[in-house]
């Protein structure tokens, strides 16, 4: 599965630049953007958030108040324990989240990025199925996501905006 990951990051970055031109490789930061990855292989589904960590926590700088702590860790737990609770698959599928699943603050001076992966493992393959992207309902300050869906069936990339729930070919 970490090789399936670490292609699907290949294949995002090669499709980012072309939607960011050169700004990707400056390390562009955009406030409200975030690039969810979703990988597909046979039955395990690998997920990564990556983006600034304003448009999820609400703040871009490690935790300093007691009120940022809380909100930082109930997302690190929320995606540690019920990743499924942002992203749902169909019941039938059986899936259940792995135990692999990290988020951490990249903070690089005033500006700090989420970075987080999980897995799933499903009684069935979910490879076209449909997904609920529940991530823009869920966090006020996510206004673009960028979703990267790499299937055994080949790649997509689609930038969502608004806030509704979303459904997702994989």
């Amino acid at each position: 599965m970490r090789f399936f990951l670490i292609l699907l990051v290949a294949v995002v970055n090669i499709a980012s630049a072309d939607h960011h031109g050169d700004h990707k490789a400056l390390g562009a930061h955009v406030h409200g953007h975030m690039s969810f990855s979703v990988a597909v292989d046979g039955n395990t589904v690998g997920l990564e958030l990556d983006g600034p960590s304003e448009g999820i926590l609400g703040f871009e700088h490690a935790p300093k108040s007691a009120a940022e702590r809380k909100i930082w860790e109930d997302f690190e737990k929320k995606w540690k324990e019920e990743v499924i609770a942002l992203f749902a698959l169909s019941k039938e599928l059986g899936c259940v989240q792995e135990k692999d699943a990290q988020a951490k603050l990249e903070v690089e001076g005033k500006h700090a990025d989420l970075e987080a992966q999980a897995s799933l493992k499903c009684a069935q393959s979910p490879s076209g199925t449909k997904a609920q992207l529940l991530m823009l309902k869920s966090y006020k300050g996510l206004k673009e996501l960028e979703v990267n869906v790499l299937t055994d069936k080949g790649a997509t990339k689609t930038i969502l905006k608004g806030n509704a729930k979303v459904e997702i070919q994989l």
